[in-house]
């Protein structure tokens, strides 16, 4: 089968959930309406989005002041400064002017974002150095990427157990750290690197850290925020995880490839040079990682764990 099948997936989900939506879901026909829907907020935040992202995925394969990137980019651009001017007139806006103040909830929104797009960033370069360096088969890389997965499974529900003992603050910065680690340790690539060493001792910290930033940082942005707000925080939450791949991707995949292509000018192997590419982007992403740590540690003072709960975490 073409990779292409694998799209049929989530359309089959989608198509499931639509048919026992109608069964499952309470009606809200007798609630008392509240407010009113901000649809022209909601349409220029996704189509900004949507054009912006679109934008910077043709950057990696393509110059970044190319027109298949500028165009899109700054109407994107343009359409969300307008989502911002129309969100601080508007009744209901779909998000207050003023929610993303808070300086936890930046930090906490900031490290979904990165983490997001570290994660994403991780399996298209190792995807591809997997099988165009390594030379290994697409069903050996599949497995290649199974210890990430238990590690993150894993990881994923002491989270919240660890931020009512220790404080998010704590939670974030260690797993941004550890994150860091598990990049730079992915940094160290070479066209002869063998897989039971610096490559998967990354895979084994990288997902620890992600683990601990998703769960630490979502408790963040929900922690303190009225009840009305709540979905408008997990929106957010929700709408950096799938923002940030695409930023992700853009940057460091376009650091690779300039990386691997000031190399290939010269004497060094076309695998030499792609695989010194793909540890470029990933010493970088890892030092931005490193930084948004200490970043954490320094915004996020006087977020303890007594601001949080046990059976809330």
């Amino acid at each position: 089968f073409s990779w292409r099948w694998t799209f049929l997936v989530p359309t089959l989900v989608a198509v499931v959930a639509v048919l026992l939506a109608p069964r499952l879901l309470p009606r809200d026909a007798g609630a008392p309406a509240e407010g009113k829907v901000d649809v022209l907020g909601a349409v220029l935040a996704t189509a900004g989005l949507s054009l912006l992202s679109y934008g910077l995925v043709h950057a990696a394969e393509t110059s970044w002041t190319s027109a298949a990137v500028t165009v899109p980019s700054v109407l994107g651009v343009v359409l969300l400064a307008a989502f911002a001017l129309v969100e601080r007139r508007a009744p209901d806006p779909l998000l207050p002017p003023g929610f993303l103040v808070s300086r936890r909830r930046a930090t906490a929104l900031w490290a979904v974002l990165i983490a997001s797009a570290g994660t994403a960033t991780m399996f298209f370069l190792l995807s591809l150095y997997f099988q165009q360096v390594a030379d290994l088969s697409p069903l050996r890389t599949s497995a290649a990427f199974l210890p990430f997965t238990v590690v993150l499974l894993a990881v994923g529900p002491l989270g919240g157990r660890l931020v009512a003992r220790f404080g998010s603050r704590t939670v974030i910065a260690a797993g941004l750290l550890l994150a860091a680690a598990g990049l730079l340790l992915l940094g160290r690539l070479t066209d002869h690197s063998p897989y039971a060493g610096p490559v998967l001792a990354g895979l084994l910290l990288l997902p620890a850290g992600i683990a601990l930033v998703f769960s630490a940082a979502t408790i963040t942005m929900l922690n303190d925020v009225p009840a009305e707000q709540s979905g408008l925080a997990g929106g957010v939450v929700n709408t950096a995880l799938e923002t940030g791949p695409t930023i992700g991707l853009a940057v460091l995949a376009s650091l690779a490839a300039s990386h691997t292509a000031d190399l290939t000018g010269g004497a060094t192997a076309r695998t030499a040079a792609e695989a010194s590419g793909y540890a470029f982007a990933f010493t970088t992403a890892g030092v931005v990682f490193a930084v948004s740590a200490l970043a954490a540690v320094l915004l996020l003072r006087g977020q303890s764990k007594h601001d949080l709960p046990a059976d809330r975490a």
